[in-house]
């Protein structure tokens, strides 16, 4: 597989185009990690960082979303609009990789990642069959709204779900409400933290995620 930058351009239709890290050399079929963007952040950071923690190992998927109107145009910073606009972007881009990469996306289920909003989109969007996500990794976000019946309901086709924390809300979240009711559904999860890092995905947050990414992955069940 050849691309002459790391980082591409992707046109998704019905919507803004969107970034793609793809997996240079890579000659066998690659997962797609997708990646949401937080409130007033750019897609092209969440691929760069994801690009790091995947090692460029896989395609990081990372859809625009919709213009922020309250600042203006040249500073280039992106939102989220209803969760069905979402989906639909979601799944319009999926298509649009996987059309333009036939034979080096690997069929099956993909990772989805989210930062801030898009961990708060996330926490919904794992649980839709459609989306078949296998995994997840949700940052600084979508610790909330969830109970055991919905944990239960996403434990039949889910892997491993990790959260990573910069603040103490989120891990405390998780330490004290989410990680005994996960287990008690029987879902895999975990979460890393440095709560003095602060509102972030990237360093030192996304190092604590970096070492626990082949687990994530590895944790994505494949049918037989």
């Amino acid at each position: 597989m050849f691309e002459p930058t790391p980082l591409i351009t992707l046109a998704v239709p019905g919507f803004r185009d969107a970034v793609v890290s793809v997996p240079v050399g890579a000659t066998e079929p690659r997962v797609i990690a997708l990646a949401l963007h937080g409130n007033f952040d750019r897609p092209e950071w969440q691929c760069e960082v994801w690009r790091r923690i995947t090692q460029a190992e896989v395609f990081v998927l990372c859809p625009r979303g919709i213009p922020r109107g309250d600042v203006p145009k040249s500073e280039d910073r992106w939102e989220w609009g209803s969760l069905a606009k979402t989906k639909s972007e979601l799944t319009s881009a999926l298509s649009a990789l996987r059309a333009r990469y036939p034979t080096h996306v690997k069929s099956g289920p993909v990772v989805f990642t989210g930062f801030s909003l898009g961990a708060i989109l996330g926490a919904r969007l794992i649980q839709d069959p459609e989306l078949n996500v296998g995994a997840a990794v949700l940052i600084e976000g979508g610790y909330a709204g969830w109970s055991a019946a919905k944990a239960k309901a996403l434990k039949p086709r889910f892997g491993r779900l990790l959260f990573g924390c910069g603040q103490t809300e989120c891990r405390n979240a998780y330490r004290f409400q989410l990680e005994a009711m996960f287990k008690a559904a029987g879902l895999s999860s975990s979460m890393v933290a440095d709560v003095k890092a602060g509102h972030t995905y990237d360093d030192p947050v996304a190092a604590l995620v970096q070492a626990e990414w082949a687990a994530v992955l590895g944790s994505i069940k494949y049918e037989q």
